[in-house]
Order: C-alpha cells, then structure tokens, then sequence
C-alpha cells in the first residue's frame, strides 16, 4: 500500500502536469474589457464611428450601422456587440461579436440572426490559425500574438517559431479549451468556434486585402485597419498610374504574360486525378498584369479556339486545364510560342526554392530540346518568374501569406519586371526600383544571384517569442481619461493614460472562451500546491 508521503508526491506530479495544462490557454487580459463605470458614461455604447471599419456602402439606422465591403462580408454595429457576416456564396456565415465585459443578447431572432450564428468575445484572446493567408493581417493588426497554434505552413519567422521544438504549437493540436476560435478557409458548421476567412476567393488584389477590415472586427482593431488599407490601396494606385503613363506617353510594349501551374498525376483510394497543366486566369491575376502593364490571353477565345470540352477545357474560373499531356502538350506549347514573359507557380516537392532551377521547370513542362531555348520568347530572354521570393526551407511561400494582405508589394515587383523603364522614368523620388520581394527569376548566374528570402523561426526577434504566453492588451474604443470623463481612444493614445489614483483599473469580468475557463486556475492551482507541499513536508521525517 503506498505510504502517504508517496500520495503527496502523486498530488504533486500530477498538480505539476495540471499546471501545464491549465496555463495552455493564456488569460484574458483586463485590460481588453470595458468596465461597468465606462459602459454607464458612454451609454452602454462602445463601438462610436471612428472604431467602425470605412466603405463606400454604410446603413445608418436608429439602433445601429451596417457596413459592407464589397459583396464580401459586412459588419453591423450595435451598442455593445457586433454582427459580421460572410458573404462568400459557398460560407454565408454570421457571427455576433460581443465586447468582453458586457453580456451577449439571448434573443437571437429579435436582431433577424440565424439559429446557427456564432456567438463569440471579442477581442479574440487566443486562436488557432488553419490557413497561412490569414497571418500577416493578424501581424499588421499588431494581434499575432494572439496566435496561439498555427498551420506547419506559416512562413513568418515567429509564427514558425511557435511549431518549433519547445513549443509545438500545430494547428492540429489545438482544441476548444486552449482557443477561443479556429480561423480556417472553409465553412465549418460543427465547430461553433471556428471561423471562415475566403480573402483568396476574392476576384481582386485590393478586395483581397480589404479583407483585413474583416479580421480587424474579430480583435476590434477597425481603425488601424482602415488606415493600412488605405494606405496599401494608395501605393497600390500610384505604381498603377505611374506605368499607365510610362507606357502612355513612351508607347511601350506590353509583354505577353502567362501565369501556368503543373499538377502531378494523383493516385489514392479516395481520389484519382491526372498530370495536368493549368493556364490560370483567375481575376487578381489578370488585373496584376494589366495593372503592372502587361497583357494576357482571353480564355475565352483560347477556348473557343482549342479547347474540346474534355482534355483542353475551361474551369469556372476560366482557367484552361490541360489533362493526357503526351496529347495535348503540342497544342499548349503553340500557344505558348510568343509569351513574353511565363510565370510559373507549380510546387517542387517540397523543395527550398534557392535549389529550383530553370533545367529543374523545362523539365517539369517538356521544354528539354536545345531549341526550345531559342524558339520559345520566355526563355530566349531569360524571363521565366517564380512567386517564392519568399519562402520556408521546405517549399511554403509567402505568396500564400504576404503577398494577399499586400498587393501594392506584388504589384512593384511585377511592374518591375514588365515595364522596368518605367521607374526609371518616374520623377518621383520614392518610386525608384526596389530588390522585388514575392517575384523572381529562375535565370541566375553569379552576376545574377538567386534573391529567395529564406525563413525560419531563428530570424523571429527575441522579444516576440511568444509560445502562447499572455497577448498585450487591445483595449476598448474608449477609455476614462484622468478627469473621469469617456474618451475615444486613438492610435496614439490605444489605452488609459495613467491616473493618480487610477480610474481605469477594470473589474474582474467572468469570460467564456478558453481564456475565461483557465482564468480561475492560479488560485486554485496555488492552494493545491500549497496543501501537497505541506502533505510532503509533513511526511519528510
């Protein structure tokens, strides 16, 4: 029979593991919640004008105000709480956004909401993130260390360095006690915590950015949001208007562009697909090129002209898909003849993009003849691009993290491939050419290196390391300035200044979530150990 000091012991080790356990979800921090002094001044309404994300579609009404961006997804701010839809055809979810330290309304019919919205408290505390495309806009929000499991995918240095050894944050482990909610691409109807983030089904660059308005409510951050899309839509119009009027006023040619993918043949149980090539045409492609100052293809005409509805056909996104290669090979490579400039984005495996070769793609596409170098425009002027500048060492790229919440970005790298004069030409002083970021050429030599930024958890700095510790504080839309009276907040001032005595200090506030349920255990877990340490010392004779 085991003796009573061996009991304590048990009590320990096991306290030990709860401890670990307990601490997985961080605590709310007070700081994020308003208290009931603040509600009473402001009228129980917390979301005024300046906190609310801008679009040219507003609704005001008595009780409340509905924004829409584009057919997107709208917001309708009520006085203490929030609903946010998405409006993706394939999603059409709806959310309700309470702020913490007040209640969420029980009626949900009474507001028009469906039996199945998702009701959740805001601001986030910890989530797990699913798909890469929704963690640079957690970044420019300044909440990515709100980020508390990740997908292995993740590009960003510090969100690698959550998978690290010692942290092993995978989005795989993460579960309804240590996240509030689960950003994921596609709609999931069984999870009540998870939530559908489509930027990348959006058809346009700039309405795939303003898609940071859309996570911006989720973490009540709406007025930094829309000053960083303005200010991304602003760059992202001046490198359109300066190549508009280069190629205006000097008549440049307009290079031919391609943007192409190879798929592998594919073999499961459950899934059998062909090798096959696809000429991409999807919207934001097309509206990159013609807005860097290129030209592409109709796929419309290419269609009519060579497809066959089976083995050269065209996708709802008017894509042209090209299956039975060994058949259909000589009628791409016609089309392809007078390209100017080819833009590949296939996947190599799992390859570090700074080993991928221009041999390693004209093997891929069937381009291994001597002559090909010559006959084909694309590689006899040497301008085959990849979109992997940059990249993980296993392959994951930031054109699937980046490069969605920053197309003013893409589009100065592409314009500067396409139309190089044109910044030479520009009088501005800050639109000189710049070392392109998510675009590069696959010609390198030892005058031309490889411009690939490689990235791994050791680049992420040492003060934002955060392995799921405790986020800084998103503080409400208003605060109690030092003379009692309610104030909104500001970029400069986000929280309570300082008072003598303190105004400001928040009340204790009860919150579901993973956040709310750990927010008892220091405590508990501190009388616990406290009776064991005691239980061992008491044995120890």
């Amino acid at each position: 029979m085991a003796s009573q000091r061996q009991v304590a012991l048990a009590w320990l080790t096991m306290l030990a593991a709860l401890a670990v356990t307990s601490f997985a979800a961080p605590l709310r921090n007070a700081q994020d919640c308003v208290t009931p002094t603040l509600l009473k001044l402001v009228d129980q309404r917390v979301f005024p004008s300046a906190h609310q994300i801008q679009s040219t579609s507003v609704v005001t009404l008595q009780d409340r105000t509905t924004v829409t961006v584009a057919q997107d997804f709208s917001v309708t701010y009520y006085d203490t709480f929030k609903v946010v839809k998405n409006l993706n055809v394939k999603v059409n979810e709806t959310y309700l956004l309470y702020q913490c330290g007040t209640t969420p309304p029980s009626d949900l019919a009474a507001y028009d909401l469906p039996a199945n919205t998702k009701v959740l408290s805001i601001p986030l505390m910890s989530v797990s993130a699913e798909d890469t495309s929704i963690l640079y806009f957690m970044k420019q929000l300044g909440v990515a260390d709100r980020v508390g499991y990740v997908t292995s995918y993740a590009v960003d240095p510090c969100m690698q360095a959550l998978l690290a050894p010692g942290c092993g944050r995978n989005d795989s482990m993460a579960t309804a006690d240590v996240v509030d909610a689960t950003f994921t691409y596609g709609k999931n109807d069984k999870d009540a915590t998870s939530i559908a983030f489509t930027a990348t089904a959006d058809p346009g660059p700039l309405n795939r950015a303003e898609h940071i308005k859309y996570v911006a409510a989720f973490f009540n951050r709406e007025a930094i949001a829309n000053t960083i899309f303005r200010t991304i839509s602003a760059k992202y119009d001046a490198t359109r208007q300066m190549v508009s009027s280069y190629v205006t006023s000097t008549a440049a040619m307009k290079p031919l562009v391609a943007w192409i993918t190879y798929f592998p043949a594919y073999d499961s149980p459950s899934y059998k697909s062909p090798a096959s090539i696809y000429l991409y045409f999807k919207a934001y492609r097309k509206d990159y090129t013609e807005d860097a100052g290129a030209r592409t293809f109709d796929p419309i005409a290419l269609n009519a002209t060579y497809g066959n509805g089976k083995t050269i056909r065209i996708s709802s996104d008017r894509d042209i898909i090209f299956s039975d290669l060994d058949n259909t090979r000589a009628t791409l490579r016609t089309i392809l003849k007078d390209v100017d400039v080819l833009i590949d984005e296939s996947y190599y495996g799992g390859r570090n993009p700074t080993t991928i070769t221009i041999d390693d793609f004209r093997t891929m596409y069937g381009f291994t003849a001597e002559s090909d170098m010559t006959d084909f425009k694309f590689l006899a002027t040497q301008r085959v691009l990849r979109l992997d500048g940059v990249a993980t060492n296993d392959g994951s790229q930031g054109w699937l993290e980046e490069a969605v919440a920053r197309p003013d970005e893409v589009l100065r790298d592409l314009a500067g491939f396409f139309q190089p004069g044109a910044f030479v030409a520009s009088n501005d002083p800050n639109s000189g050419p710049v070392a392109p970021r998510f675009a590069r050429t696959l010609f390198v030599s030892a005058s031309k290196p490889s411009t690939v930024l490689v990235t791994s958890a050791a680049q992420c700095p040492a003060n934002q390391l955060t392995c799921g510790g405790a986020p800084a504080p998103v503080c409400p839309a208003y605060y109690i300035d030092c003379s009692g009276k309610p104030t909104v907040a500001t970029e400069s001032q986000p929280c309570a200044p300082t008072c003598k005595p303190s105004v400001n200090t928040p009340a204790p506030v009860n919150q579901p979530g993973a956040a709310g349920r750990v927010a008892f255990a220091p405590a508990l877990l501190a009388a616990l150990l406290a009776v064991a340490l005691a239980a061992v010392a008491g044995f120890a004779c």
